[in-house]
């Protein structure tokens, strides 16, 4: 999906049944991306550890917006915790953060 330069890169649950390696080296690499200048990503996920890890903005989605903001406001707040409790499609948590 990179080779072309896309100025924006679409990723809907892209970790949705990896196991707990590949989901890492995913979001390593993810890492890498949202560090570009001259990309842009959308990334569905309700992965809390990710969304700290690579996010700048968050859009909190529940049938209609329901919060905008930094990871830390939006996570921070006392939403449904159910929405950012897991990982894409139940698979078993993996560590991405220190804090994990």
């Amino acid at each position: 999906a990179l080779v072309n330069e896309p100025a924006l890169l679409l990723l809907d649950e892209p970790t949705a049944g990896v196991d707990a390696r590949g989901r890492g080296e995913f979001l390593d690499l993810l890492a890498g991306v949202a560090a570009r200048e001259d990309l842009a990503a959308v990334l569905v996920t309700h992965n809390a550890a990710a969304v700290r890890r690579l996010a700048h903005r968050v859009v909190y989605l529940d049938a209609r917006v329901k919060a905008w903001g930094t990871p830390a406001e939006v996570l921070g707040r006392e939403w449904d915790r159910a929405a950012f409790s897991g990982h894409d499609h139940d698979v078993p948590p993996a560590p991405l953060c220190e804090d994990d």
